[in-house]
């Protein structure tokens, strides 16, 4: 409580209070990314704190509800972050779709009076499927058994949106107030999914009737849920991942009615506002939330040990003195050839590191001993035991710089975004500029760089990376006069992604079915990178046959591979 009385409450979901800002304010035209936490209270849990758990939410604020892009922007959004090939689900999610005017149909049909339906709602969300349960409780309500037998195998009724249709023909070809708003419903459905497919959704959805029950305080139009269905048939838990809809209502009861006056006045079939001497129409909203702690749990069951792998070489000492001097000098060389690397002095005995290793998927052990002064022992992870080597330390940084893979790295489809900035970090900033070849100065060719890549990056690391391609392309680029152009290309592939781009290349440009033909061979091949490779292919194309390069090679970030397309 506040000091002038007012009671102070944690939020239960991040929608609610947004909906009060909207509709307090002037605001009617807004879009909001927002991660916060949210408390509510654990069932049978006797702890005083409630429980604390993170959702990511998308709101999209309008002043014309009669726009359906909204919907299909925040519903595609939610799927393509749910569907991020840097997440690794490898299980499908399911996408529900409900809607509230369809939910109101079925009860105006079962006859169920209006003042009556929040309550019915209550009692069919808490006591989930049971009959005996929903039908003791309704009696309470002075609701009939029969309106309560009408509508129990509706709320059972899901399926594709033609299947719907079909169940309720004999509701739809009536010429009642349900009738209209069930078609009115499942047309704005129709509407919606498909301008969300024109957009890009590859998910498959069904509609679900009592979707809208679940959400009856806060959604009043379009519903929808991604779900991860387990596949175990011992488990039959349905975890929601996200939810969304249209919550046009919530925001107008939050209205201060002491400064809106409606006015007998429709403009484009809605009501006119007068808020503080000004016309604005009523703001519309629309949202969805993702529950990341739901989210992390299927990433984390998701990952294999190849991709919980944090370093590919570890650092030890044997013998009476800690040698900490020499194990700082080689993890700063590793760090600088772009391995990652870390010490390890916790561990007793040689055998508990390499467990350690081995549940981690950690290849490399590297031991130090104080009696051999510039050499060390590298111990490798291969055909399941640990081979061992004596070398110095300048031949350990060229035989891990030489064998080494990309770090946290699927081979098919490439690096998070942390461990490319990592690599890069580890290479000096380039000073000079960009488009010329350090080493070689005014005699080399001129170099154009084009970063192709999911994310933005800063300059700072371009340069970076303007470096390390410059170094390993030197003794290609040694063959060029300085009056060539040579363009860079550099994307988040490996040398197999490569080779299958080049191969498209080889297409007839003039005909258009072919180049879409080559382009989606590439996507099929490599689908966890499909939409970043169709990027990729569209902006090699233009570079090769529109602009006409005459020089044109393709660096890969993930392995330091690269092609050359003349």
């Amino acid at each position: 409580m506040t000091q002038a009385g007012g009671v102070v409450t944690l939020p239960m979901d991040l929608q609610t209070p947004f909906a009060r800002y909207i509709g307090r304010s002037k605001i009617t035209w807004l879009k909001r990314f927002d991660v916060s936490k949210i408390y509510s209270e654990e069932k049978g849990s006797r702890t005083i704190h409630p429980k604390c758990s993170s959702e990511l939410t998308f709101d999209i604020v309008t002043p014309s509800p009669a726009s359906v892009l909204s919907d299909v922007e925040v519903i595609t959004t939610i799927s393509n972050i749910l569907h991020d090939h840097r997440l690794r689900i490898n299980r499908p999610l399911s996408l529900q779709i409900g809607h509230r005017l369809l939910l109101e149909a079925i009860l105006i049909h079962c006859g169920i009076d209006e003042d009556k339906r929040k309550d019915v709602c209550h009692i069919l969300k808490v006591c989930s499927k049971s009959e005996s349960h929903i039908r003791s409780r309704a009696s309470k309500l002075a609701l009939s058994t029969q309106s309560i037998e009408m509508l129990l195998p509706f709320l059972e009724m899901e399926g594709t949106a033609a299947k719907m249709k079909s169940s309720l023909s004999h509701l739809l070809n009536t010429k009642e107030e349900s009738a209209s708003l069930a078609a009115q419903a499942l047309d704005e459905i129709d509407v919606i999914m498909a301008r969300a497919e024109d957009m890009g959704l590859k998910s498959e959805f069904t509609v679900v009737i009592d979707l809208a029950i679940q959400h009856y305080n806060i959604y009043s139009g379009l519903v929808f849920h991604f779900i991860d269905r387990p596949k175990s048939r011992k488990n039959t838990l349905i975890e929601v991942i996200a939810t969304g809809g249209r919550y046009d209502d919530l925001v107008a009861s939050f209205r201060n009615q002491s400064s809106i006056k409606f006015i007998n006045r429709i403009s484009h079939g809605q009501p006119i506002i007068k808020m503080e001497n000004d016309v604005v129409s009523p703001p519309c909203a629309v949202g969805a939330v993702i529950h990341l702690d739901k989210l992390t749990s299927i990433v984390k069951e998701s990952c294999s040990k190849e991709e919980a792998m944090v370093v590919s070489v570890v650092i030890c000492s044997v013998g009476h003195r800690p040698l900490s001097q020499e194990k700082a000098w080689l993890v700063r060389d590793l760090w600088n050839s772009g391995i990652t690397a870390t010490t390890m002095d916790h561990l007793q005995s040689i055998e508990e590191l390499q467990l350690w290793c081995k549940e981690r998927n950690v290849p490399h052990i590297v031991q130090l001993k104080d009696s051999e002064a510039g050499y060390c022992r590298l111990r490798t992870w291969e055909k399941d035991r640990y081979t061992e080597r004596k070398m110095s330390n300048a031949e350990l940084i060229e035989t891990l710089t030489n064998n080494s893979k990309p770090e946290n790295c699927d081979s098919s489809f490439g690096c998070s975004r942390q461990n490319l900035t990592h690599r890069s970090n580890s290479l000096s900033e380039s000073t000079g500029n960009s488009a010329v070849l350090g080493s070689s100065g005014a005699s080399g060719p001129g170099i154009n760089f084009h970063f192709t890549l999911d994310d933005k990056i800063p300059v700072y690391v371009k340069r970076r990376y303007q470096t390390q391609i410059s170094k390993h392309l030197q003794s290609t680029l040694q063959n060029f006069t300085n009056r060539a152009q040579v363009e860079v290309v550099a994307i988040e592939a490996t040398s197999a992604v490569i080779q299958s781009l080049l191969i498209a290349l080889y297409v007839d440009s003039s005909d258009s079915k072919a180049v879409e033909k080559a382009k989606e061979i590439v996507a099929e091949k490599h689908k966890r990178q499909r939409k970043y490779l169709e990027r990729i292919y569209d902006h090699l194309f233009h570079l090769k046959f529109e602009k006409s390069v005459t020089v044109l090679i393709i660096y890969g970030l993930l392995d330091n591979s690269h092609r050359l397309l003349m």
